[in-house]
């Protein structure tokens, strides 16, 4: 995956786990799910969520009943960090 599909994915990501709520294990939101809203597949969310989680911005738990959620306020989390953390400069 090219760095320039990266950063679109991973700020969709979270904006969408931010408007559903995504702030806890229980509210988390899959990978095929955050997929389906947008033009990409769930290995590559699955890629880009790995880095968000890397870089603190996220948690995520595998499994049939796993997925994705923000571990910080998204009204905190700036468009500089996402970009670190998919261009692993974080």
């Amino acid at each position: 995956m090219s760095d320039s599909q990266r950063f679109p994915v991973a700020a969709h990501a979270l904006a969408y786990m931010a408007h559903k709520g995504a702030v806890s294990a229980d509210r988390a939101v899959s990978s095929a799910v955050l997929a389906a809203s947008m033009p990409t597949n769930p290995v590559v969310v699955r890629r880009v969520t790995a880095m968000l989680a890397k870089a603190g911005l996220i948690a995520t738990r595998a499994g049939a009943s796993g997925g994705a959620w923000l571990l910080r306020d998204a009204a905190d989390i700036t468009l500089d960090e996402v970009l670190a953390a998919v261009h692993g400069s974080t």
